[in-house]
């Protein structure tokens, strides 16, 4: 269990770079690095960081743990865009951000959702451990007693990109079929003579003395 609200962490970040994800339960305040996240991920490798963590969950559940971690997203970041900042998906956010939080322990609604978008703009596919990098502030709080609620998040947070991709799909379909169709057959040929004739003269001004009243006018 205490790896698997682990992947729920590893959703956004921007200017900085998180390198601790900090487990908060009562009073204990653990810590795993990004790095060993990073490692199991790609090379499968427990090390002796990750094994604390490891011994309370069988192979099966590490197995999991890993191939969430290595999970590839290529939502655009005009896309995640649209979708943190529709109204439903910024009221999961702040739900979400009571439980992954910024190191201070504020609700890390504004780091998850700058996190998302700027993990988007840095790369065409990117991972979960991408968006935890991208986490704005050295480390990412979790609040473990929330831990309850993290399932039904995630399951609320699927359904809705589910529906909002569709429903953005959906617009931007709808507004490239409205949008008139230039037929560039009908347009004139700029290379031939146009209906209007065009004639060319020549004035030549003088220069003159003149009075007006006496006054000497140029």
């Amino acid at each position: 269990m205490s790896l698997g609200i682990l992947s729920i962490a590893l959703k956004p970040k921007p200017a900085q770079s998180a390198e601790k994800v900090y487990i908060i339960y009562g009073p204990l305040n653990l810590s795993l690095s990004i790095d060993s996240l990073k490692t199991f991920a790609e090379t499968g490798r427990v090390n002796d960081e990750l094994k604390f963590y490891a011994r309370f969950a069988d192979d099966k559940a590490m197995a999991q743990l890993r191939k969430v971690l290595q999970i590839r997203s290529n939502l655009s970041p005009t896309f995640v865009s649209q979708l943190t900042y529709a109204p439903i998906s910024e009221d999961f956010l702040q739900r979400l951000g009571r439980i992954v939080q910024t190191e201070s322990g504020l609700n890390g609604f504004h780091a998850i959702r700058a996190a998302w978008i700027l993990s988007a703009s840095r790369a065409q596919s990117y991972t979960l451990i991408d968006i935890l990098r991208n986490y704005p502030t050295h480390g990412v709080r979790i609040d473990f007693a929330n831990i309850q609620r993290v399932k039904q998040l995630l399951l609320t947070l699927v359904n809705y990109r589910n529906a909002a991709t569709r429903a953005i799909a959906q617009e931007e379909q709808a507004e490239a079929a409205s949008e008139p169709k230039s037929d560039f057959s009908q347009l004139p040929n700029l290379l031939k003579p146009g209906a209007f004739s065009v004639t060319r003269c020549t004035l030549k001004l003088k220069r003159f003395m003149t009075t007006l009243k006496g006054t000497p006018i140029r």
